[in-house]
């Protein structure tokens, strides 16, 4: 499991065009918990649990979080998932 940062947050919500409140309902995590942890680049401060539930809620959303050291961290579209429908263009 990788690290959860602020920067993967942001970047997965994007990608799944999902508001604060999209992922607090699929993750069980409070918003204010994920609004504070988005103000951060680095690693988030919650418990093991509540990273579980978004790394979770993510992936079950077709989200694969990076953490490479080479290519930094951020978010991408899990192949296997991907459906036409969801991507642009």
């Amino acid at each position: 499991m990788p690290t959860l940062t602020g920067m993967h947050l942001r970047a997965a919500r994007a990608l799944l065009r999902w508001r604060v409140q999209e992922l607090a309902r699929r993750s069980r995590v409070p918003i204010e918990t994920l609004k504070r942890a988005e103000l951060l680049d680095g690693p988030v401060n919650m418990t093991a649990p509540e990273q579980e539930a978004i790394i979770k809620a993510l992936q079950m959303g077709g989200v694969s979080l990076i953490e490479d050291p080479a290519l930094g961290f951020g978010a991408a579209f899990n192949r296997q998932q991907a459906r036409s429908s969801d991507l642009i263009g």
